[in-house]
């Protein structure tokens, strides 16, 4: 959803965002891929869609007025009750409603911007209105009853709906676009219809309605279905939405473009008379941009983008189901449309031009590509397994940007993502940089109302937190085994809206050794992880990681002289001969996450000893008898990227010479350097 940068902003590295040099450009790039015949791919390269999943189809047809920006709209739902119980009324969110007036949920907390976009002047609100709705077939026409927000409304049905029944109802409504400033909206010629129509409400298995007030932070929770929508727009105007283009007709000055999706949960589109479309084909999949003047030159590293983005979701979260892919890049005046998924199609942002004078300084991968990774990995958790966005955001926002960092380090470009005076940071570095700001004050598995916008921990929490959370973990117990674990998810919960503890669930089980020993990794002969407790530690505490190498020395080693009884019990003396040395380390669990942690010990003949501690008590003391220590390494394979600080991971030998000639030493010096200079203007 919004544009993760995994905690950098455009300021750190202080570029400025690049446009076209204004030639004129085509109307039409890429290759002549034609529409594909069916919105879904065939069954061998996509795997089976249930039935039983499908719950809400809409047919739509829509009128842009291009002066006014109104939507007139005629709508049929098709709703089946596939809960347990009869229902007695529909529920509807009626999103476009947060925009009508300063004292909704999402203005309040909003105070008119969003991302440092600010309310348009020319029109600043937008609303939706229901002007008929009634059962098709049925007695009369039916009430809608405001809710406590603008945001959702309910409708009294004539008579309950059994378990297994189904219903039509037509709904009329106009939408009034505002200047978008949050994701929906137009500027000049351009328009970004998302959540532009009233949808209905989640039916739970036990016939409650989940139907949450729109805030700021909160997003979108639908049922599937199956769309065909009809818009009706000027002449002239090309058009990008939600599924396969299946009918295209003029009419005098008017164009009416039928849209068919199937098996998704919303529907977006957008259009405008100064796009360029750029089209190619990526594993049977028709990839459509849709670019202006600014940065259609732009669109091939884009696609580059989404092609990596597919060759890594694929293969470790299961075929992506649909046959298109739209993005959508929107001109530098409508950035509030920028950084937004729905099904199937999605908007992205701008490419950083570098100055030249800059470019032996600074290289970044953090711009517009990573806003297309991240946005078309929306395609798996929140548009394929489609969970509660609002009762918990990180089940999306926070697995997506766990996977976006694994399209990096699966990149053939190699895993890092930004690079700084020589010094490479890769994803990790830069999730370490976010823990640092989060103090260990902020816990992952909450609604999305509870995040307060002037904290301003939503995004390094539910994204970031969530994502050092994972990429920990998988550090841990094994990247082969946890990607196992997370594919075993993405494959089960396809099209069944996963709970958080669904999540938590399967990777207790996934991981496990076996089934005698429920949850529990063994990571040595002597320490084990138990998986339950750790996730419930990283997403619903806020404890913090932190170690540290408190003391290591070198000592006088312990003495065998002195008087001794002997096996009948009489006393004798013993010289005490050289007692040699005893070298020391005590290792510290400062934060309050329990953890086993790995550590590196280096002894003066040249050996090195790794082990694991179980991190349960605060202190550890290690003895080695005989035996000289260099130096003391906690952590030593950076398993653990929640780990705000690391200078004190590292420690030498009271008294022994320091010297930093390594290229682990040199590494964490340059590496501190940068996190630094990025600490002071990172969001």
């Amino acid at each position: 959803m919004q544009r993760a940068r995994l905690g950098l902003c455009s300021g750190v590295v202080a570029l400025a965002l690049g446009a076209c040099d204004g030639a004129a450009q085509p109307r039409s790039v890429g290759l002549n891929v034609d529409e594909p015949a069916d919105p879904l791919r065939p069954v061998a390269q996509r795997g089976a869609v249930p039935e039983s999943a499908r719950v809400t189809d809409y047919a739509i047809d829509a009128k842009l007025d291009e002066e006014t920006y109104r939507i007139d709209g005629l709508e049929r739902i098709t709703f089946r009750n596939r809960s347990d119980a009869a229902v007695d009324h529909l529920a509807l969110h009626l999103y476009m409603n947060a925009f009508s007036a300063g004292d909704t949920a999402w203005m309040k907390e909003g105070r008119g911007s969003h991302r440092a976009m600010g309310q348009g002047q020319q029109t600043p609100w937008g609303r939706v209105e229901v002007t008929s709705i009634g059962v098709v077939d049925g007695p009369g026409g039916l009430t809608l009853q405001p809710g406590e927000d603008p945001t959702v409304a309910t409708v009294p049905l004539p008579t309950p709906l059994a378990p297994g029944e189904r219903i039509e109802v037509d709904i009329g409504f106009t939408t009034y676009l505002p200047e978008v400033f949050a994701r929906t909206g137009y500027k000049d010629d351009f328009v970004l219809a998302g959540q532009w129509f009233p949808k209905l409400a989640v039916l739970e298995p036990d016939g409650t309605w989940n139907n949450h007030v729109f805030t700021f932070h909160s997003e979108f929770f639908a049922d599937f279905g199956n769309y065909r929508v009809i818009l009706d727009v000027p002449k002239g105007w090309l058009v990008g939405a939600t599924g396969v283009r299946t009918a295209d007709e003029e009419d005098g000055g008017r164009r009416r473009v039928t849209y068919e999706a199937a098996m998704v949960h919303d529907f977006a589109w957008t259009a405008s008379p100064a796009f360029v479309e750029h089209v190619a084909q990526y594993e049977g999949i028709r990839i459509r941009q849709l670019h202006t003047a600014e940065t259609w030159q732009q669109a091939p590293v884009h696609l580059q983008a989404q092609e990596e983005a597919l060759d890594s979701m694929q293969a470790r979260f299961g075929p992506y189901p649909w046959s298109t892919i739209t993005i959508v890049h929107p001109p530098a005046a409508a950035g509030g449309a920028g950084g937004m998924e729905y099904p199937t199609f999605f908007t992205s942002s701008p490419l950083f031009e570098i100055p030249l004078a800059a470019q032996d300084v600074v290289s970044v991968r953090l711009d517009g590509r990573f806003t297309t990774v991240h946005e078309f990995g929306h395609q798996y958790f929140q548009g394929l397994l489609a969970s509660n966005e609002y009762e918990a955001p990180w089940l999306d926002e926070g697995l997506n940007t766990f996977a976006n960092t694994m399209v990096l380090d699966d990149s053939p470009q190699g895993d890092w993502a930004i690079k700084v005076m020589g010094h490479t940071l890769d994803s990790g570095d830069l999730l370490r940089l976010d823990m640092q700001r989060l103090q260990g004050t902020a816990v992952v598995d909450q609604r999305a109302d509870q995040f307060a916008e002037t904290e301003g921990l939503y995004g390094r929490t539910v994204y970031r937190k969530t994502a050092a959370t994972l990429r920990s973990l998988r550090n841990l117990v094994g990247h082969e085994r946890f990607d196992a674990a997370m594919r075993t998810y993405a494959q089960r919960y396809r099209f069944a809206h996963p709970s958080p503890d669904d999540f938590i669930d399967t990777l207790t089980e996934a991981l496990q050794d076996d089934a005698s020993t429920p949850g529990v990794v063994a990571l040595d002969d002597a320490v084990a992880l138990d998986v339950r407790d750790w996730l419930h530690q990283g997403l619903r505490t806020p404890r913090s990681v932190a170690f540290a190498v408190r003391w290591v020395e070198n000592r006088r080693g312990q003495s065998q002289g002195g008087w001794h009884r002997d096996e009948g019990g009489t006393w004798s003396r013993t010289d005490a001969g050289d007692p040699g040395v005893e070298g020391v380390v005590v290792l510290e669990r400062s934060g309050g996450f329990v953890t086993p942690v790995q550590y590196a010990i280096a002894f003066e003949d040249g050996e090195t000893l790794e082990g694991w501690w179980d991190g349960v008590r605060t202190t550890d003391t290690l003895l080695f008898p005989g035996r000289r220590i260099l130096s003391v390494r906690i952590d030593p394979n950076r398993h653990l990227e929640l780990e705000a600080k690391r200078v004190d991971n590292h420690r030498f030998a009271l008294g022994e010479a320091r010297e930093v000639t390594t290229e682990g030493d040199i590494a964490d010096l340059a590496e501190a350097a940068v996190l630094a200079a990025l600490l002071g203007v990172a969001p």
